[in-house]
Parts: structure tokens; sequence; C-alpha cells
């Protein structure tokens, strides 16, 4: 993925791996939720446009298909989804509490 960041414009990548010892079955299992995953990835852009300028350039398509191929090797694609969304910060350095 890495290798890749830059031809696909982005500028943060982070892996959440989930923690063992029984804490996310036991979470999914009180709240009757589906398995957890091993973990996700959080890829992040500058903005819209970009990231879909970058994704559809030639060497962006190259890219994709390359990260494509190697995701086959050790993810569930069946069982996984991929998804952009827009952040909303609520809580933290830049937000605030809800009303």
């Amino acid at each position: 993925m890495l290798r890749h960041a830059d031809t696909l414009g982005m500028i943060r990548y982070v892996q959440g791996h989930c923690r063992p010892g029984g804490l996310n079955e036991g979470l999914a299992e009180q709240r009757g939720t589906a398995e957890p995953f091993d973990g996700i990835a959080d890829a992040w852009f500058a903005d819209l446009p970009s990231m879909l300028a970058a994704a559809g350039s030639e060497a962006g398509v190259v890219a994709l298909k390359e990260l494509m191929a190697d995701e086959l090797r050790f993810i569930d694609v069946t069982r996984s989804c991929v998804f952009v969304v827009d952040e909303f910060e609520l809580l933290g350095s830049g937000g605030c509490r809800p009303e």
C-alpha cells in the first residue's frame, strides 16, 4: 500500500488491528452483532476530487489493480466492505460536544 501512496494521492494511512484476548468477540456477542473483522485500513486523501483524479489516472489504475491482487491474498472480500466517508469530528482537538 505505502509504495502506491503518492500515486494514489494518499496523505495518511492507518491500520487498526483488533486486540487479542476476546474483548471484541465479547462485545459482538453482547450486542448481537456479526463477528469482528481482523482489522481495518483507513486511507486519507486531501479531498474527493483529488482522490478520484489520482485513482483514474493511468498510474492510479495500475496501482489499484496491484493493490486488489495483493488484498485478495489475505482479505475475504465477500465478507468485507469498502466505503468513502465525510468526517464530522464531534469531540477532539477541532470538534465540540453536541448540545
